[in-house]
């Protein structure tokens, strides 16, 4: 999985992301691709850990 599109941001949606982005970790051992992480402008506002890694790109939409 390269892309994770975000519609909007809503508690129940997003509680999952930092577990997606440990599991995601854990399973590639360092040998995933780039994670290319889309959103609505508050994106990197709301999301907790949307800046972990200076490889993922987060992309808002204005």
């Amino acid at each position: 999985m390269e892309n994770l599109f975000f519609t909007h941001h809503h508690f129940d949606h997003n509680i999952d992301y930092p577990c997606f982005l440990l599991c995601r970790w854990d399973q590639a051992a360092g040998r995933g691709s780039e994670l290319n992480v889309y959103g609505p402008k508050q994106t990197l506002e709301e999301l907790p850990l949307a800046n972990v890694s200076p490889k993922k790109a987060i992309r808002q939409s204005a």
